[in-house]
């Protein structure tokens, strides 16, 4: 059974992510880590780190080798401004619920930001 305070009608597990970890800081958790090898939920935790009260870490990697990205840093060394376009730039350059154009990539769209 769901706890009431998890419940949400929202069934995108990309997003519902954010959703469990800022319950777990209301909890009093001090550092949140989320395990995950998709480009959307990266982008979702940079564009959303300015309402994210806590230390939020992003693990990927493989058996081999593990690294565990903290987005603080990543968002101070981009600036609050990019990493809230990014949110846009990925979307409209692909992602997984959207469609990219055909022949523009991220690299060239990530230059123009």
């Amino acid at each position: 059974m769901e706890r009431e305070d998890l419940q949400s009608t929202h069934e995108e597990a990309d997003t519902r992510v954010l959703f469990n970890a800022a319950n777990a800081a209301s909890a009093g958790y001090q550092e949140v880590v989320i395990s995950s090898e998709d480009t959307d939920v990266f982008v979702l935790c940079l564009a959303f780190s300015s309402f994210i009260p806590y230390s939020l870490y992003v693990k990927c990697g493989n058996k081999t080798r593990t690294m565990y990205i903290d987005i603080s840093n990543v968002t101070r060394m981009l600036g609050s401004q990019v990493c809230k376009s990014l949110l846009d730039l990925h979307a409209l350059t692909g992602c997984d619920s959207v469609s990219a154009f055909a022949g523009k990539g991220k690299i060239a769209a990530l230059k123009l930001l």
